[in-house]
């Protein structure tokens, strides 16, 4: 996979996220701006943003003018990244099924009927005899594990499964915050709320979360068939244990992540040989889009293989989210 980026105008994608017109360019693959001798800076803020992540990669300011990661073509990404007419609208297709189940979460004191919630979708036709690989979605700091359903998730893949654009798979969205109460507490920017978000993954979605999936439904149960994506700070979420765990997962997948330091330290060959697709997005009239270009940009000059898709005029809402879905599901487990 080359270091792509491919911007979604505003215009293509309004009303309710679902109405793009036309393609922006022949070639919906243009290469990401290089890190040259006269965007210096951009090269030292990229580095900055680059360190603060943990990521071991060298970002020597002399670098700079050394040659990026090679684009190379794809066959196997969307041939554009602009969602087709009407891709949130239920459709008359087949289609999945999404339910509300309860896990037991023991470190927590979640259990039977005061358990933790999830919200799963099954593909349409789903059969239990057939085993399938497993997306987990990431909500954002206010949401819980019916956050993600107001982005639409079934009509998207429902409607790309009849354009068999997508392979069969199901998506776990949990809610995000290992806490007991886990629901959103008054002050959603407090400390005790922030740090549920990243005790999430040690406190709940390795030894509970997974474990449960795994158990419940017909699942293949390695990384190559595991994917992790988020939005806000379930994009933080996603990167950050993602990164931080190579053996769990081969997708990520973070929109507008709100990021934050300590990621497990992995270098640009450990990230390129490690995993089968980092994709980033974000809305350009969002306050996180500058970190999260300036990520990408970071990833960019060192090497790192990875798709970012700016959305133009979007915003910290759902005019993200739904395309980001319907980009992201499009190119993991291919």
């Amino acid at each position: 996979m080359g270091v792509l980026v491919h911007r979604i105008s505003r215009e293509n994608v309004v009303g309710e996220y679902a109405h793009p017109t036309a393609p922006l360019s022949e070639d919906p693959m243009t290469t990401i701006d290089r890190i040259s001798r006269n965007k210096f800076r951009a090269a030292r803020l990229a580095c900055t943003a680059l360190l603060a992540l943990g990521l071991s990669v060298a970002c020597a300011l002399g670098d700079a003018d050394q040659p990026d990661a090679t684009v190379t073509s794809d066959p196997s990404l969307p041939a554009s990244w602009i969602p087709v007419p009407g891709f949130t609208a239920k459709t008359k297709v087949p289609h999945g099924q999404i339910r509300e189940v309860m896990y037991d979460n023991t470190l927590l004191g979640k259990i039977g009927a005061d358990g933790r919630k999830v919200s799963v979708y099954t593909p349409p036709g789903y059969d239990p005899t057939q085993k399938y690989p497993v997306l987990y979605a990431l909500h954002g700091i206010g949401g819980n594990h019916k956050e993600w359903l107001s982005a639409k998730p079934q009509q998207i893949l429902d409607n790309l499964y009849a354009a068999k654009k997508i392979v069969p798979m199901i998506v776990v969205f949990p809610n995000g915050r290992a806490m007991n109460p886990d629901t959103c507490p008054k002050d959603m920017y407090g400390s005790a709320n922030v740090q549920g978000f990243y005790d999430f993954w040690d406190k709940d979605m390795r030894d509970f979360l997974i474990p449960f999936i795994e158990k419940t439904y017909s699942v293949q149960a390695d990384k190559e068939h595991r994917a992790i994506m988020g939005y806000s700070m379930g994009g933080m979420q996603a990167v950050r244990f993602g990164l931080g765990n190579p053996t769990y997962f081969g997708y990520i997948g973070g929109l507008a992540p709100a990021f934050r330091p300590d990621v497990k330290t992995l270098t640009a060959d450990d990230i390129n040989s490690q995993y089968k697709r980092f994709f980033l997005s974000a809305g350009t009239l969002d306050s996180l889009f500058k970190p999260t270009e300036t990520f990408s940009e970071a990833l960019t000059a060192k090497g790192v293989h990875h798709i970012f898709v700016p959305v133009d005029g979007a915003k910290h809402d759902g005019s993200t989210w739904s395309p980001g879905l319907y980009n992201f599901a499009q190119i993991i487990f291919k």
